[in-house]
C-alpha cells in the first residue's frame, strides 16, 4: 500500500490548491474594490495566501515529476514532496478565511453602502439585495467563503 499515500495526497493537495487560488483571487479583488491593496497588512495577507497556494502547487509538481511505476502499469506520485504538506496544510485552510475577515470584509461592506446610497440620496432598488448578500444577510457571502475553505 506504499503508493496509496501519494495518490491520496495528490488528490487532497490539488483540491486544496484550487481553494487557495480561489481565496487569493477573491482577496485580491476585495482589496482592489475597497482600495486597500497597498496597505502593508493587506499586502502581507495576500502574500501569505499566495505562498500557501504556490507551495502546494510546487509539491504537486515535484511529486508528479518523480512519479514512478509500482508494477503492473500502476503509477503513483512520489510521497516525499507531500510529507511537508501533511502537517502544514491543515493549518492553512482554517487560517485563510480568518485572513478574509480582516479589514477587507469591512471595506467591502463600506463600498456596498456607498453604492447603495447614490448622491441623489435615493437608494437603488437593486442595491439592498446586492449589498446585503444572500438572503439579506451581509455576512452570508463571508460565510460561504469560510465554508469553502473548511473543505465542505
Amino acid at each position: 500500500a506504499r503508493g496509496w499515500v501519494g495518490n491520496v495526497m495528490q488528490q487532497t493537495s490539488i483540491r486544496a490548491m484550487v481553494k487557495l487560488e480561489f481565496a487569493y483571487e477573491l482577496c485580491c479583488r476585495m482589496a482592489e474594490v475597497t482600495g486597500q491593496g497597498q496597505r502593508p497588512e493587506i499586502v502581507q495577507m495576500l502574500g501569505e495566501v499566495w505562498s500557501y497556494a504556490e507551495l502546494t502547487r510546487t509539491a504537486i509538481r515535484a511529486a508528479e515529476a518523480d512519479a514512478h511505476e509500482y508494477g503492473d502499469g500502476v503509477w503513483f506520485c512520489d510521497e516525499a514532496p507531500f510529507r511537508a504538506l501533511r502537517p502544514t496544510l491543515p493549518g492553512w485552510m482554517p487560517r485563510t478565511p480568518r485572513l478574509d475577515q480582516t479589514d477587507l470584509r469591512q471595506g467591502l461592506e463600506d463600498v456596498g453602502e456607498s453604492i447603495s446610497q447614490p448622491r441623489s440620496g435615493r437608494r437603488s432598488p437593486a442595491a439592498p439585495a446586492a449589498v446585503a448578500g444572500r438572503g439579506g444577510n451581509p455576512s452570508a457571502d463571508g460565510q460561504a467563503f469560510d465554508h469553502l475553505c473548511r473543505g465542505a
